[in-house]
């Protein structure tokens, strides 16, 4: 039997996301009351959310590619969800759309302040090509007859593996 390690490098970026929106503020507030981690597709409106705003982070997936000299170029999908309670918005949906953008800011600011630090840009100009931090469009739901707004954005990190044993 093999000896391995196991250096787990698409955890730690999503550890260091999480750190990031956790330790997030606005003047000296929490940008977040609960930050948390998921695989499955947070379904807010079938689960009663006891804290606003909350950021979930859902991992989609992880993949790597052959690199020069025995590297892997590597990209970690994932997926921030993010939810607000508007107290008192009515039929005008703009509260509750600026409310969400603010987050949806707050969160890219947050992690492209405090970046994951085995995020990297990896590959060629081809189909191999990971970029450091790469966003995706939101998906925003900010209906006028719900008292919350949601967002989703997609969220891809490109790193670097030193082998194809060193995941």
């Amino acid at each position: 039997m093999s000896a391995i390690t196991v250096v787990n490098t698409d955890w730690e970026l999503i550890e260091d996301v999480t750190d990031a929106l956790s330790a997030a503020t606005i003047d000296g507030a929490a940008v977040f009351a609960a930050v948390r981690v998921t695989s499955g597709e947070p379904d807010f409106e079938q689960v009663q959310l006891r804290e606003s705003p909350v950021a979930v982070v859902r991992y989609e997936t992880s993949a790597d590619e052959p690199g020069v000299d025995g590297e892997r170029n590597c990209q970690l999908d994932l997926t921030v969800h993010l939810a607000v309670q508007i107290e008192g918005a009515g039929i005008d949906e703009s509260d509750r759309i600026k409310e969400i953008l603010r987050l949806l800011n707050a969160a890219k600011n947050a992690i492209h302040a405090d970046p994951p630090t085995d995020a990297i840009a990896v590959g060629s100009d081809g189909d191999d090509y990971a970029r450091d931090i790469d966003w995706a469009e939101p998906e925003i739901e900010a209906t006028e007859n719900k008292p919350w707004a949601f967002a989703s954005i997609g969220l891809s990190f490109g790193y670097r593996l030193t082998s194809a044993t060193a995941h």
